[in-house]
């Protein structure tokens, strides 16, 4: 990526969706690791899910109640935004899981794994873990 721009984010992104971007594409360019279209869609993914944590973490250290929050019959129960936060985590690690960056000599030859995911299949056969 270093002769060509490297790519934008995409619009919409708050501070840190933008640094999740920057950081990615800098470290891939850094190995010398180009990201196809799929990956930057999936990137563009995770940031906007890292932005909307942002959001949801702030709204609830601004909640007047904490963590916990009245049940229907008065009861403390976890605030709702505590499942949503996790959730939420979960699905950008998945979604950054994703990306499987692939040196550009390997996509040229027509592998269709990154070298790394084929080497971690055949550890796992060995191990005997399907």
């Amino acid at each position: 990526m270093s002769e060509q721009r490297l790519p934008r984010p995409p619009t919409g992104l708050q501070p840190t969706g933008r640094r999740l971007w920057k950081s990615v594409i800098e470290d891939s360019d850094s190995q010398g690791i180009d990201l196809d279209a799929l990956e930057l869609s999936h990137l563009g993914d995770a940031a906007r899910l890292a932005d909307r944590l942002e959001q949801m973490e702030s709204e609830l250290a601004e909640s007047p109640t904490g963590f916990m929050v009245k049940g229907y019959q008065g009861q403390p129960v976890a605030h709702p935004l505590l499942g949503e936060i996790r959730q939420t985590r979960a699905l950008r690690a998945q979604t950054l899981a994703r990306i499987r960056v692939t040196p550009p000599e390997e996509k040229q030859t027509g592998n269709i794994f990154a070298l790394g995911v084929q080497q971690r299949a055949a550890a796992n056969k060995r191990w005997g873990k399907h």
